[in-house]
């Protein structure tokens, strides 16, 4: 294949993928977020601990939420 007909390829796969990729981040980001408010109340502190312990809350929601989905998926199919 051609150089040119390789990266017009590539670029209209980023292209493709970019809302995908940008629904993701943003729902990291708005759990991220709730996560370290309540617990900067919920500590009656501002420091970096929150936002490690929020960023760990969100990922462990979101892997959580792939595996809920996978197991209905599998569910259905048997």
């Amino acid at each position: 294949m051609p150089r040119g007909q390789r990266m017009g390829g590539a670029i209209s796969s980023i292209k493709a993928r970019a809302p995908v990729a940008g629904g993701s981040l943003g729902v990291f980001g708005g759990l991220w977020s709730a996560f370290d408010c309540a617990l900067a109340g919920w500590r009656q502190t501002e420091d970096p601990a929150n936002a490690i312990v929020a960023g760990a809350l969100a990922g462990g929601c979101l892997s959580v939420r792939g595996v809920f989905l996978s197991l209905f998926l599998a569910m259905c199919l048997c």
